[in-house]
């Protein structure tokens, strides 16, 4: 299970003041009379890795956003409840599992938290209560928050299309320095990143060396990875 705080004692707007998600985080978006009817309601819970923040096809009982970490979403082709399925992206801070229940649709897919996770929670029901499940200054942000999920989808969608395991792994790390709004970034393990493509472990490390030999990653001990940008995204782009 989670770790999480308890709501006892409500959350201040100066949470989302200071949060280093605020800019891409819908709760950061809400005007000040809404944030202070929705704030005493949200929960910060800690993820480990491993454990689950969502599950296809059930129905999201509350609405989580990504303050820090990251998970891997999976997609079941069968749509079965309970089941991993094919890793298919990463998430990161700002996403929102939960979404899909603004439009009565159970959840999509499954995400897992791929490291140490942080998120704040909203409990449906609560929100139900309040009436802004339905108030469209508060479901415009969680729209957006869907838009950017579907459109990291699709970036992860044409990273597996390139030719060859290069460029494939290029496009994913620049895929994922946009996610983490930096050029040095966290680099997922070497597995994590071969089920995303596809390919072998061998194969991820292989492409990993050829890049750094190339001058178009440097990395930085054995997690993190300062990219060069340019130089991956001509790459990219001619592939």
């Amino acid at each position: 299970m989670p770790l999480c705080v308890s709501s006892d004692k409500p959350m201040r707007r100066t949470h989302c003041v200071d949060c280093a998600t605020k800019s891409g985080c819908p709760l950061g978006q809400l005007p000040e009379a809404l944030v202070a009817q929705v704030l005493p309601h949200v929960t910060e819970c800690s993820f480990r890795r491993g454990q689950v923040l969502q599950r296809q096809g059930e129905e999201a009982g509350v609405l989580r956003v990504i303050k820090s970490g990251s998970a891997l979403m999976y997609r079941d082709g069968a749509g079965r409840a309970g089941r991993a399925g094919v890793p298919v992206a990463i998430a990161a801070a700002g996403q929102v599992t939960g979404a899909s229940r603004l439009v009565g649709f159970p959840n999509p897919l499954t995400v897992v938290a791929m490291a140490d996770t942080r998120t704040c929670e909203l409990d449906v029901a609560s929100l139900e209560r309040l009436g802004v499940m339905d108030d469209p200054a508060f479901r415009r942000p969680l729209g957006e928050a869907v838009f950017r999920t579907l459109s990291i989808l699709a970036d992860w969608a044409r990273v597996t299309r390139l030719p060859g395991v290069r460029n494939q792994l290029a496009a994913a790390l620049v895929a994922i320095g946009a996610q983490q709004k930096s050029e040095r970034i966290r680099l997922p393990g070497q597995v994590v990143l071969a089920e995303l493509l596809g390919v072998t472990r061998e194969s991820v490390a292989r492409a990993m060396g050829a890049l750094e030999n190339d001058g178009l990653i440097t990395r930085v001990g054995r997690t993190y990875c300062e990219l060069h940008l340019p130089q991956l995204k001509t790459l990219t782009a001619r592939a």
